[in-house]
């Protein structure tokens, strides 16, 4: 996966599965503006929700994994 940042950030990514599981999580620290990747090879097919959190609020999008 990657995220587009127009400044600077730092956060975390929390992916979930379809029943709100936690399958992975990771920080972020950006310094300049740019993108930010989460590797998602390791997932199985399926759907899933990724969750960026930064010092700015929140946002969940959903995307799908196929190999």
């Amino acid at each position: 996966l990657e995220f587009a940042f127009s400044q600077p950030q730092e956060g975390n990514f929390e992916i979930t599965d379809m029943n709100g599981k936690r399958i992975a999580s990771s920080t972020f620290k950006s310094q300049q503006i740019g993108l930010e990747k989460m590797n998602v090879k390791n997932l199985a097919n399926g759907s899933y929700f990724v969750t960026i959190i930064t010092k700015e609020g929140f946002r969940t999008s959903k995307f799908i994994v196929q190999h």
